[in-house]
């Protein structure tokens, strides 16, 4: 009897999956309907599945989408394939990562305590499911989620968040025949750390090549597992990275001969007017009270002095003493595919390209570390009270220099004259 109920529940179970996915594998289909409507409300509904929605188009549509990392080749059929993984991934070029987004950080924070899982936070100039978001989060598409890796680690270990701080400004430079460029400039991303009750634990500053993005991702595993519940040990563990990273920044400079004798200490840019700040800060108690732990962050002595060094010698010598890495097959594969068409574009200049990509790639993730990172991690632990909106906020103003009170990003002077109506300003 006990076998047979178990036989007949078993039945029922494996019933009840096939008629989910046949349910799922249906809805896929319908995201690539022609009718508009339709593939729209198919998105959707796989949408509020989460992972498991957007899994279902990669089974559904996984030969063509192995034949599109073969091929390169964009037809009409494929370009609905992709738009409608984006569109349920909310990331474009979703099907070269597999990962599902948040956009909404409170249903991201319950599925970050449901799950048991810490949440990664991502924040950046422009929409993640955009070509046009800033340069750091299209690298991060292209250079860091396109590795096998990292995709995993982060599907498996993490749930994923991303929030749009502000557009990201975009220039075209019109040829006059025709062609044109457009790129976005200025802006810059951050990956943090949180756990589901919206404490910041950790925040990666900018692009970091893939192996050292992956460490940081298995080392925020264990650290949330061990640690990250006591505010004690979050200190310890803040206070030990930042001397480490210090440590490792002297001795990189010490390794290309420059030591703190030879150079004149000067402030770096990171750190916009600390003495107006410090006189600003007791105009009023209350304010000042909040401010002065995180003004001090930029008066680091140690940091600066440092930066002072670094910034003398060039930032893409240090990059050079890091760990070599390589970008993973699938990785170049995405790349190839990505400038496939661009003029001029020879197997050698590519091959000029990557390298010359490589070598950015190493001087940011030495820049981001040592000059940002440092002073992340004594934020964090100097303002445990901050959550992300405030955290983001003061880090986007003094650190990445890009404060919401300028609505310009830097980018206009009132005082410039350049011989153009409105001194060219379309509002």
């Amino acid at each position: 009897m006990g076998r047979r109920f178990a036989l007949v529940i078993g039945v029922i179970f494996a019933s009840v999956l096939f008629a989910h996915a046949n349910s799922y594998s249906d809805l896929a289909r319908q995201t690539v309907s022609s009718e508009p409507e339709q593939a729209a409300a198919a998105s959707k509904t796989l949408r509020t599945l989460g992972q498991k929605g957007l899994d279902s188009l990669f089974l559904e549509f996984g030969s063509e989408i192995a034949a599109y990392n073969a091929t390169g080749e964009r037809g009409e059929r494929w370009l609905k394939i992709s738009e409608a993984i984006d569109r349920v991934a909310m990331q474009k070029d979703a099907f070269s990562s597999r990962l599902y987004w948040f956009t909404d950080l409170e249903k991201a924070q319950l599925e970050s305590e449901k799950t048991g899982k810490p949440l990664i936070s991502l924040r950046l100039l422009g929409n993640l499911n955009e070509e046009f978001s800033c340069a750091n989060s299209r690298f991060f598409r292209s250079i860091l989620y396109t590795d096998p890796t990292i995709s995993r680690l982060l599907r498996e270990n993490f749930v994923l968040h991303w929030q749009s701080v502000r557009p990201a400004p975009r220039i075209t430079i019109d040829y006059g025949d025709g062609r044109k460029l457009v790129r976005t400039i200025t802006g810059n991303s951050i990956h943090y750390l949180i756990d589901s009750g919206g404490a910041v634990l950790d925040g990666l500053p900018g692009l970091y090549d893939p192996n050292e993005f992956a460490d940081y991702l298995k080392l925020w595993s264990n650290f949330y597992r061990s640690r990250a519940s006591d505010i004690q040990n979050r200190n310890s563990f803040y206070q030990l990275r930042r001397q480490q990273l210090i440590s490792k920044w002297k001795g990189d400079l010490k390794k290309l001969g420059v030591t703190p004798e030879n150079i004149e200490p000067k402030s770096d840019p990171v750190s916009v007017n600390p003495p107006g700040a410090l006189r600003a800060a007791p105009v009023a108690v209350s304010k000042m009270a909040a401010e002065l732990p995180a003004v001090s962050l930029l008066q680091d002595d140690e940091v600066l002095t440092f930066a002072a060094m670094s910034d003398s010698l060039n930032w893409k010598r240090i990059g050079q003493l890091r760990r070599q890495f390589d970008f993973s097959d699938e990785t170049m594969r995405f790349i190839r595919r990505q400038v496939s068409g661009a003029p001029e574009l020879t197997e050698r200049n590519f091959a000029q390209m990557t390298a010359q990509l490589k070598q950015n790639i190493a001087a940011d993730t030495a820049r981001n570390e040592y000059l940002l990172h440092t002073r992340i991690y004594k934020l964090i632990s100097e303002n445990p009270s901050w959550n992300s909106s405030r955290l983001n906020e003061f880090i986007y103003d003094r650190l990445f220099l890009t404060p919401s009170s300028d609505v310009w990003l830097g980018l206009y002077f009132s005082a410039d004259y350049t011989g153009l109506d409105g001194n060219g300003v379309i509002q």
